[in-house]
């Protein structure tokens, strides 16, 4: 921890033999989350510069670690091809994001769902709850393990010599193609 007035060291945290490769800190409370190259997860407190919880849910390094600002989660990605959630409070893991062909490079939160980024390039949508799947997908980026960074539904990613910017939106769609048994009591396409 710094002062970044005087720009001493107040504190320094952490006992990890292991190379440390992202952090975030918590909207919610005075914690970091940080990932490492053995797999783990750690959420430190801030004030004790102790571990209160470690999560060792990952088979190779974690590429990203981020805090959802929406709900009390950390959300982490890998080089073992995934992107996991976590419960903040005990390190419980939630949800493995697991659709990828190469290594994560990185996750990141949105308003709507997290999004990863992998290795082939490939920005993914993900859907929360019982039935974890991707929901949207976006091809054509650089096709290397790189990060990412969320703000406001704003996603920017590093592509070559410029940063892309974009916008996760949700929009309602008639399905056209709505099989008649699918159709509602109104005969109205699905949306």
């Amino acid at each position: 921890t710094i002062d970044m007035a005087s720009r001493k060291s107040i504190a320094a945290f952490g006992f990890s033999r292991e190379l440390c490769a992202s952090v975030s800190s918590s909207p919610f409370r005075n914690e970091v989350a940080a990932g490492f190259a053995d797999g783990s997860v750690t959420i430190f407190s801030l004030e004790t510069q102790k571990p209160r919880v470690t999560s060792v849910a990952h088979a190779a390094g974690v590429t990203s670690v981020e805090w959802s600002s929406k709900n009390d989660r950390i959300l982490s990605s890998s080089i073992d091809r995934t992107a996991k959630s976590y419960e903040s409070t005990d390190g419980q893991v939630l949800s493995a994001y697991s659709d990828h062909e190469r290594a994560v490079g990185s996750v990141a939160n949105t308003p709507l769902e997290p999004v990863t980024l992998d290795a082939t390039g490939t920005l993914r949508q993900w859907s929360e709850g019982e039935e974890t799947r991707s929901v949207a997908k976006q091809e054509g980026f650089s096709q290397r393990i790189q990060r990412m960074v969320a703000a406001d539904g704003v996603i920017f990613v590093p592509d070559k010599d410029h940063i892309r910017r974009l916008t996760i939106f949700q929009d309602e769609v008639d399905d056209d193609k709505a099989k008649d048994k699918d159709k509602g009591d109104q005969q109205k396409p699905k949306k």
